[in-house]
Formats: C-alpha cells, structure tokens, sequence
C-alpha cells in the first residue's frame, strides 16, 4: 500500500492472491437468489418542460437469507448531484429511521408482503415505473402494485409499465444526510 498526501493510493494484490473462506454478496451472488429490477423515466411538465429523468437502479432481492431487516442484501440510495432528478426506491428501517434503499431484500417464504416504493423528484411532470428485470422470481408469487393516490392496481406479472403524473416529491432523508 503506498500513496502521498496530494496523490492517489495504491495497492497490489498478486494474480496467486486467495481468501481463506466466506460469502459472496455481490451482483452475481443476488441475481442468483432472485430479483426484480424497476425502472423511471420520467418528463417534466409546465415549469418544468423539456427536464427529463431516469432511474435504473430499484431492485427487490428474494433471498433465504434475507430478514425484514436492514441486511447484507439491502443497499441505501444515492441522491444525484444534479438539481433535475426523479428517484424511485424502496423504504425500509434502518437504525430507527426511514431509508431509501436501491436493494431491498425479503426472505425466500411464504407469506403477504406489503414493500413501499417512493418517488422522490425536483420536478413536476409524467412518469413511467417499469420492472425490465426477472431474474429467478418464483412462479407462484405474484406482485401487485398499488398506488396510494389513485387506488389504482397494477399486476406487475401482466403488465410491463405503469404511467402516472407527480407533483415534487422531496422524499425521506437522503441515506448521506441521516444521522447515526
């Protein structure tokens, strides 16, 4: 390991390098246990005409491992650094708060699950949440989401978008500006 003050740090490890043990939790290991990944475009409107957005980065994880906890498989949301944004992501507790999470895992049981999903944005206009990734989703579960503002219901077996209008949304607390 070596570095300066004013530059870059470095480290090495030999192409012979090997772990002693443990567990993978990376991408390869996730999508191997299932998930579903959702997607938000979104168009700004009046004010706020000619912005657009997009967020690829919601995923729900489906794993034995998992708990109704903040866990391995769980990762926060990263709010942009621009001013025109649209987020989509899941709330979860995380050390007796809310948290908007990227990866949001559930066990692999049965069982009714109620997951909430946010908007958060800078900007008023129309939106369009699809889920583009199945990966090893068991067939026997379905998945239906539910707008709290309209009522309306969208089975996410069936149908591949769902459109609707938002005013700013300014969400919970960034994962970065939580205290803790």
């Amino acid at each position: 390991l070596s570095g300066t003050p004013s530059g870059p740090i470095t480290f090495t490890l030999p192409t012979t390098a090997q772990t002693s043990g443990g567990t993978f939790y990376g991408r390869q290991a996730a999508n191997a246990l299932g998930s579903i990944g959702f997607a938000l475009a979104g168009t700004g409107v009046g004010a706020f005409e000619g912005r657009t957005t997009t967020d690829v980065a919601a995923f729900l994880r489906i794993s034995e491992d998992a708990t109704f906890e903040y866990d391995v498989f769980d990762s926060s949301k990263l709010y942009p650094l621009t001013g025109t944004y649209g987020l989509v992501g899941f709330v979860g507790a995380y050390e007796g708060g809310d948290k908007l999470q990227t990866s949001y895992s559930v066990p692999r049981e049965p069982g009714t699950y109620a997951v909430p999903l946010q908007l958060v944005t800078s900007i008023e206009g129309q939106f369009e949440l699809t889920w583009p990734t199945w990966k090893n989703v068991p067939e026997a579960w379905s998945f239906t989401l539910r707008d709290l503002e309209t009522g309306t219901e969208v089975d996410l077996r069936t149908a591949t978008s769902y459109t609707f209008d938002a005013g700013i949304t300014p969400g919970i607390t960034p994962a970065d500006e939580q205290e803790g």
